[in-house]
């Protein structure tokens, strides 16, 4: 169950990144309009915010399973 766990945690952090990629882009295409370049820091900042909680969960997971077995 905990290689499980620590898969899922790694996918999140892919997709995580994927969407920092993903605002990256959204910002070099907002030409300076407010309301994309908004839009993009928005979806940078979540996305950030959650490789943030997955790197922490992972740890967690980690020291659980450190702990346990």
């Amino acid at each position: 169950i905990m290689a499980l766990i620590e898969i899922m945690l790694a996918l999140a952090g892919i997709v995580a990144l994927a969407f920092v990629i993903f605002g990256s882009y959204k910002f070099i295409l907002s030409q300076g309009d407010p309301q994309k370049v908004a839009g993009a820091r928005t979806t940078i900042a979540n996305a950030v915010v959650g490789l943030i909680i997955a790197i922490i969960a992972s740890r967690v997971i980690s020291f659980i399973a450190g702990r346990i077995g």
